[in-house]
């Protein structure tokens, strides 16, 4: 019964397989018997296409710039596919697909602890994969899965121990995920305990008008232009995954959208395609066009022939979607260097700087004249003679 399920892959792509599933079964993986049962066999064939479910709604929910929580994942794969995902499921596609296709992690601690799933690229970065590398991904599985068939064995990852409040968090995301300008020693409150009404005051109203310079200032303003540039960059990502959607509805030539397709998919304008992360008109335009700056060799930007404010974006025969979308993830990587230089100099500017040495000389060895006459009568005197000439 086992032989009649396996596909045949090829001698070269089942060593591969093979030896790719003995590699993770020594790392963190555990090697389990495939029952001969018709029905347990049943709930094993339904693994590849839990497996592109889930991949699916991973990327969906990446795209949307949505947490891939484990209950909200797993409904919607349930939804796609019309299976059930448990967790006995769950581990064995985490044991198929490996840590460096499919992981999981903890966000949080104690009772509000959230398991995360999340997906890794080739290079081993944690991002979300093309279409070209989704469906990739989708045959490498199914041949690891027809190797497990043939082996009568199938790796299996146990999911991690949720930490208690008394450990170390897994993970823990930034509210904001940017580095922040830091504030000015007057604009820190300080200890004044026993001062007086008036004493606090004053140091409230320092305070102010420390954290209002500091908002005019050069660097404040270099700041948020770059916060901004990073959060057009962002939006640009979500502006290529909702393009790489209206593309896959046809193909070659007639693979095409509109630019107002795009501005309503993102602004939720229209019934029949709508983005979870909704943004203003505005931000979307400006979304797209940072996406169309670095979209060389995936699609070209045609005006309309009868109206020619029309813009149609059309897929080129040869162009991959990869190409932006580096372009895209390079351009936020600079401007993040950018940001966190800028952060340093603040720092170092608000530092304390040491005052130069001031040679201190001995009054004794100076003539009287020049000891005992004040500075006011000095500059006096030397006024008058350019007056008199003397």
């Amino acid at each position: 019964m086992v032989a009649e399920v396996g596909l045949d892959i090829g001698s070269d792509a089942t060593d591969m397989m093979a030896a790719k599933s003995s590699s993770l079964a020594s790392e963190s993986c555990e090697m389990v018997q495939i029952p001969a049962k018709e029905d347990s066999l049943d709930d094993y064939c339904m693994l590849p296409e839990l497996f592109a479910g889930l991949d699916f709604v991973l990327r969906l929910l990446a795209a949307r710039g949505v947490a891939a929580y484990h209950g909200r994942v797993r409904t919607d794969v349930e939804a796609v596919t019309h299976r059930a995902l448990s967790d006995d499921r769950l581990i064995r596609i985490l044991g198929l697909a490996g840590p460096g296709m499919l992981d999981v992690r903890w966000v949080g601690k104690g009772k509000t602890a959230k398991l995360e799933i999340f997906q890794r690229a080739k290079d081993g970065k944690e991002r979300h994969p093309t279409m070209d590398e989704q469906r990739q991904r989708k045959e490498d599985f199914k041949a690891a899965f027809d190797v497990a068939v043939k082996a009568s064995t199938i790796a299996q990852r146990d999911l991690p121990p949720c930490p208690s409040a008394g450990d170390v968090e897994y993970h823990k995301p930034s509210a904001t995920g940017m580095l922040v300008l830091p504030e000015p020693p007057a604009a820190t409150r300080t200890s004044i305990e026993g001062a007086s009404a008036h004493s606090r005051k004053a140091a409230l109203l320092e305070r102010v008008r420390a954290r209002e310079s500091r908002g005019n200032s050069a660097e404040a303003k270099e700041y948020a232009e770059l916060r901004h540039r990073i959060l057009v960059c962002d939006n640009a990502l979500t502006v290529h995954s909702v393009l790489q959607s209206l593309f896959a509805r046809a193909e070659g030539k007639f693979s095409a959208a509109t630019e107002s397709e795009v501005i309503k998919a993102l602004c939720s304008m229209s019934f029949g395609m709508q983005c979870v992360k909704t943004m203003d008109k505005p931000v979307a335009q400006e979304a797209v066009q940072m996406l169309v700056s670095k979209a060389d060799g995936w699609f070209s930007v045609e005006n309309g022939v009868h109206v020619p404010d029309l813009k149609c974006f059309r897929r080129l025969p040869k162009g991959t979607a990869s190409i932006a979308l580096a372009a895209i993830h390079a351009e936020r990587q600079h401007l993040e260097e950018q940001l966190r230089g800028l952060c340093k100099l603040a720092q170092r500017h608000q530092q304390p700087q040491e005052m130069p040495s001031i040679d201190v000389v001995d009054s004794s060895n100076l003539p009287a004249a020049m000891v005992d006459i004040p500075q006011p009568l000095v500059a006096m005197r030397k006024r008058i003679r350019r007056k008199t000439g003397l």
